[in-house]
């Protein structure tokens, strides 16, 4: 399933949280090097920014049909870097945060486990720390 370089270039990086403020750079960052991308965040996002400009963003996927558009797709990707979660200090619904930021990351690692693709977590709300 998973291709480092094909005759056509190298497999796309699904990203995901590509339209946040660290996914949107590191976005920037792949089309630098010539790493294509399948960037993957909720659609009205990649419109929504002035530091958009210039980011070449290629195939989009709204978040909340990625796991099925992965199901039905299959596509062949180098990896997966995973930046998505909601990091908003002031979200209060538990459930909300539980289904974004825990169930999500679960299937897309369940997803990624099965198909043989890398994938790579990371997280700004990590940096929060308890308190």
């Amino acid at each position: 399933m998973s291709s480092s370089v094909s005759p056509s270039g190298p497999a796309p990086l699904l990203v995901t949280g590509a339209a946040g403020f660290i996914g949107s750079r590191f976005v920037r960052a792949c089309n630098e090097r010539g790493q294509p991308v399948i960037c993957v965040d909720t659609l009205a996002h990649f419109q929504d920014r002035p530091e958009h400009v210039g980011i070449e963003f290629g195939q989009t996927v709204d978040r909340d049909s990625a796991l099925d558009w992965l199901e039905r797709v299959r596509p062949s990707l180098s990896g997966i870097v995973h930046l998505g979660a909601c990091s908003d200090t002031m979200e209060t619904d538990a459930a909300f945060l539980k289904r974004v930021n825990l169930d999500y990351s679960q299937a897309l690692w369940r997803w990624a486990a099965q198909a043989s693709v890398p994938m790579v977590y990371a997280s700004s709300a990590a940096t929060y720390g308890a308190g």
